[in-house]
């Protein structure tokens, strides 16, 4: 006897206003106000199309990578989260 509605968009509710009991959030869990347990930590690492490659300097350090354009969702801080475990 359990309604379950799934929402899979990426803006963050107001669990308290919208009537949502859970939430489960891809980031690093600082969400003032309410409690957040980790479930799992993601693989990041970088992909890039034969073509690219083939047209660009060697990649040979985390900075040539540089040279290239990144591509990500606007709302992610992927990269720099790559960058950093790198570093």
């Amino acid at each position: 006897q359990v309604d379950v509605q799934l929402d899979s968009s990426a803006a963050l509710v107001d669990l308290r206003r919208e009537g949502v009991d859970i939430a489960i959030r891809h980031g690093l869990g600082r969400y003032p106000g309410l409690h957040a347990e980790h479930l799992m930590a993601p693989v990041l690492l970088p992909v890039a199309s034969p073509a690219l490659l083939a047209s660009a300097p060697a990649v040979g350090t985390v900075q040539d990578c540089l040279q290239l354009p990144l591509l990500q969702d606007a709302d992610r801080s992927d990269w720099r989260l790559w960058f950093q475990a790198l570093d």
